[in-house]
């Protein structure tokens, strides 16, 4: 099974019901990093299932001695988990639906611990399969699964690539609170510390300064200097600091912190500055 498995009559099931009667996506298999879970997607009041809870519309799922307790669908289709063991790497045939593993999924493609990858690759990181790739291999056309859990969905409370960010800054007291305005500040988040200074240097470029508010590094590391941060600091500082204010904002519930910055080629310099914003 793939980490995230879907069970019903739709094409991208794994396995696949052909029963009119069966949803097109009735349940879905998952692996939590510990324990198989369950949820019925579809059909909730048809299917009867047995686990532990786990909160929202999550139920464990498990297996001893190779039987699991079984959900079913009323009394037409059932599953059960014969073997609790963690996903491991796997690929679906996609003309066939057969599924690959182990020695016969190897003879197509290399399978390590730390993924899936193409034989020609020669094993290098940045060439891995990533969940549901699909890919050519050895005259088949796989849909690659390697197994990875799958990540939890990011609950962001404040998007900074939308459109009206606004950005409240104390300099004084290095606090700086991003939102999308007065009438949204339950999506406000705040940051604090030195990244709130450097900041406030592109903040300023932004507002006050040439070109667009595009900074090289000696500029806004000069520009730190004159709001006051520390002259024996080395250049590479301000990019520590903007990589803790983005841990900050991740932290805090904001999501596309990536996108706060932008940054360009300039011959042999590379320029900074921060994205449009509103003043607060």
């Amino acid at each position: 099974l793939p980490a995230s498995a879907l069970i019903g009559r739709a094409w991208c099931c794994t396995p696949r019901v052909r029963a009119a009667f069966c949803p097109l996506y009735w349940i879905e298999l998952r692996w939590t990093a510990s324990q198989w879970a369950w949820r019925a997607l579809a059909a909730q009041e048809r299917t009867r299932g047995f686990g532990t809870f786990l909160g929202a519309e999550w139920r464990s799922l498990g297996a001893q001695a190779g039987r699991g307790a079984r959900v079913r669908l009323d009394d037409a289709v059932w599953i059960e988990l014969v073997d609790s063991a963690p996903p491991r790497p796997c690929a679906i045939d996609v003309e066939t639906g057969e599924s690959l593993s182990g020695a016969a999924l190897a003879e197509l493609v290399e399978v390590r611990r730390d993924g899936v990858f193409p034989i020609e690759a020669e094993g290098a990181p940045e060439e891995a399969f990533g969940e549901g790739s699909v890919v050519r291999a050895g005259g088949r056309i796989l849909r690659v699964h390697p197994g990875e859990p799958v990540p939890a969905t990011v609950r962001t409370r404040l998007d900074l690539a939308a459109a009206g960010l606004v950005i409240d800054l104390n300099l004084h007291e290095r606090i700086a609170t991003l939102s999308m305005g007065a009438r949204h500040e339950d999506a406000a988040v705040q940051v604090r510390g030195e990244c709130v200074r450097v900041l406030a240097v592109f903040l300023n470029a932004r507002i006050h300064g040439e070109h667009d508010g595009w900074l090289s590094a000696a500029n806004a590391w000069a520009d730190w200097n004159a709001l006051g941060g520390a002259k024996d600091s080395p250049i590479e500082r301000l990019a520590f600091e903007r990589a803790k204010l983005r841990d900050q904002l991740a932290s805090a519930g904001a999501g596309s912190v990536h996108a706060l910055f932008e940054r360009r080629r300039e011959g042999s310099l590379t320029l900074t500055r921060v994205r449009a914003f509103e003043r607060g």
